[in-house]
């Protein structure tokens, strides 16, 4: 697999510095489990994210969006494939200073926010 810096066609200028940061996402796999057990979760995921896109990720319940979220934060490692940001390879969580007692910098290039479960509403009584 080709380092995403250098995923350009000959004579084409070289890349800029936001494109450099962009979020690149190559032949991403991931299966739980081995042998006649194993679970294909995610299959040849390509994506290309530039700095200041939003992007959504939609889909019903089982069919990968938590896993991907996780291999792209560095949370969870992939089976196949490679992601990296700015040209440098995820393959670990990001180091994250913790602060105590509002001491300290927290840090991350990848942020992932979970949607809070949703409570039920009882219906309204008559």
């Amino acid at each position: 697999m080709k380092d995403p810096q250098v995923l350009r066609a000959p004579g084409d200028a070289a890349p800029t510095r936001a494109a450099m940061q962009a979020l690149v996402v190559q032949g991403l796999g991931k299966t739980y489990g081995e042998g006649a057990g194993a679970k294909v979760v995610l299959r040849d995921i390509e994506l290309r994210v530039e700095p200041g896109q939003l992007v959504c990720i939609v889909g019903p319940s089982g069919a990968g969006k938590t896993t991907l979220l996780r291999c792209l934060a560095g949370l969870q490692p992939s089976t196949t494939g490679s992601i990296s940001i700015g040209g440098r390879v995820i393959t670990d969580p990001p180091e994250v200073t913790v602060a105590l007692h509002g001491h300290g910098v927290a840090r991350s290039t990848v942020g992932v926010v979970q949607e809070p479960a949703r409570r039920r509403r009882s219906p309204p009584s008559l």
